[in-house]
């Protein structure tokens, strides 16, 4: 599925897996969040954008243009939780935004588990 949206010059169709790499790269920009690569690299933005690599983390809903993110995320310990998820709704929203002219993205942050250090 996509968002479309139209205006006098015609249209423009937003896949949702566009919307996905777009919330998984503002993911690079969020402190506390694990489980991304530790050295933020070409390479590493690479493999969160192959293949599976942002379908674990993060699924977009679109609909009557209005747009979902269910953003999964697991959080490094000593992080606060909810200073954590406010930061990747802030940022996952604005980044959907910029990029799309899309003003009504609302954001879920699932929580899925603690990373302790090693």
């Amino acid at each position: 599925m996509s968002v479309k949206f139209t205006n006098e010059l015609g249209s423009v169709s937003v896949a949702e897996q566009t919307l996905a790499s777009i919330a998984g790269l503002a993911l690079f920009e969020c402190p506390g969040v694990a489980e991304l690569p530790a050295k933020r690299t070409l390479e590493s933005i690479v493999d969160l954008l192959g293949p599976g690599g942002i379908d674990k983390r993060v699924k977009i809903h679109c609909e009557d243009n209005n747009i979902l993110a269910d953003v999964h995320i697991t959080i490094e310990y000593g992080a606060n939780i909810a200073e954590v998820a406010e930061d990747v709704i802030s940022k996952v929203k604005s980044k959907i935004e910029e990029h799309t002219g899309f003003q009504s993205v609302k954001v879920n942050v699932l929580v899925e588990g603690l990373k302790l250090e090693s």
